[in-house]
């Protein structure tokens, strides 16, 4: 059977197979039918995802536990443990291991304590702004109850309740207006603060070789084309030394990095109209 018969075979096999450890195995054989002078271009999971599709880090976690015993492999398969906590079960009984314990009486070690857990990831600077804007408006309404309870504390609890629901639904409308407003400005900003038009765009970018980019995304690999074209064309020390050629290589490079300035500050304030954006929705 040639190679890539082989792989069809194997690639229908995996989509049939119904246990972690069968589609460890017919992973693994994939792998090794990879030609070796290949395999330094690419990562293991990312090749298979190519191969079977899916998500490449399921991959990995099968293949971290692939010699694990029984034990571990009956546990993920009942769903009693997650491929990932298995991962991290099966790498604290490989240290037990080599101090002696055998493979399944390491595992039985690890298993009486608590699994292990991967480190939370950490939140990216959107969540960071969203929680951030969520915890300004939990103080806001904490000021509202307690003017109410201070200006009407004299009413009946249910009136007084009542009262608060009013006023911090109309704080609320105000405050979605003002953020409405306030996106609205940024985006009218964003479209009018641009000096550079798309024919000077483009011009530049003719004279410094590279593919004008779409508008509004940067342009790629400014820097080590403005070095190879100096080394080229520099009056005193270039190659094909060009005075003429050489200044507008400047100034082409001087307006690209003043687009590519623009470009940042306007996908920071994209980022900021999406974070108030998703406050809104969650208030």
């Amino acid at each position: 059977m040639s190679g890539k018969s082989e792989l069809r075979v194997l690639v229908e096999e995996h989509k049939k197979a119904r246990s972690h450890r069968d589609r460890a195995d017919i992973e693994a054989h994939l792998w090794e039918l990879f030609p070796k002078k290949e395999k330094r271009n690419w990562r293991r999971r990312e090749w298979l995802r190519s191969v079977l599709g899916g998500h490449a880090g399921q991959y990995e976690m099968r293949q971290a536990i692939r010699d694990a015993p029984a034990l571990l492999w009956d546990r993920v398969e009942a769903g009693s443990i997650a491929l990932q906590r298995a991962g991290l079960v099966w790498k604290e009984a490989r240290r037990l291991m080599v101090k002696g314990a055998t493979p399944v009486e390491a595992i039985q070690e690890v298993l009486k304590d608590p699994v292990p857990t991967a480190a939370a990831p950490r939140s990216s600077s959107r969540q960071r702004e969203a929680a951030s804007t969520k915890s300004e408006w939990t103080q806001i309404r904490a000021i509202v109850k307690r003017v109410v309870e201070d200006t009407a504390g004299d009413l009946h609890p249910r009136e007084r309740d009542g009262l608060f629901v009013l006023l911090d639904l109309e704080i609320k409308g105000l405050v979605h207006e003002f953020r409405n407003r306030v996106g609205s400005e940024r985006r009218s900003s964003i479209s009018a603060e641009s000096e550079i038009t798309r024919k000077e765009l483009r011009k530049a970018c003719v004279v410094m070789r590279l593919s004008p980019p779409r508008w509004g995304r940067p342009v790629e690999g400014l820097k080590r084309q403005k070095k190879r074209l100096v080394q080229v064309y520099h009056p005193d020390k270039g190659v094909g030394a060009d005075r003429g050629m050489f200044e507008s290589i400047m100034a082409a490079n001087q307006l690209l990095e003043k687009y590519n300035a623009e470009c940042a500050r306007r996908q920071e304030n994209e980022k900021r109209i999406e974070v108030e954006a998703a406050a809104n929705a969650a208030d």
